[in-house]
């Protein structure tokens, strides 16, 4: 009985969907990322930016600023078009209050492109904070 549950916790943390850490830890950020990836193929800035952090840092835009302008010329020259996701090979996992979510692929008039998220709770829910994106 001891190893069963102790197999179920384990299992709880690393497997998508699941509740973990005393509640819908999992499906709280499985949820933000599903709002981030409807919010981009809607093309909805408000909605895609919302998804991020004031912390958010990334070595090629530098902060939420500087990525908004990013994805704002993006949007702006169609690279959003007809933008295709494939989650099937994402995995969430969750380490206190931070969590890395990926990989999560994308493809559209810019090429394809596969991401990994890392995302942090904050006061007003969970953000992403971070991203690496290959193959653009």
């Amino acid at each position: 009985m001891k190893k069963a549950l102790a197999a179920a916790l384990i299992a709880g943390l690393i497997l998508p969907g699941c509740a973990t850490l005393g509640g819908n830890t999992t499906r709280q950020v499985d949820d933000v990322v599903g709002d981030w990836i409807e919010a981009l193929v809607a093309q909805d800035m408000d909605a895609i930016m919302a998804a991020y952090s004031e912390n958010f840092k990334d070595f090629e835009y530098g902060d939420k600023a500087g990525f908004s302008r990013f994805i704002s010329e993006a949007k702006s020259m169609g690279y959003l078009d007809d933008l295709k996701t494939d989650r099937s090979g994402e995995t969430i996992e969750i380490e206190e209050d931070t969590a890395k979510v990926g990989p999560i692929s994308l493809s559209g008039y810019f090429g394809a492109v596969t991401i990994h998220l890392q995302l942090a709770k904050e006061a007003d829910g969970w953000k992403i904070v971070g991203q690496d994106a290959y193959g653009m």
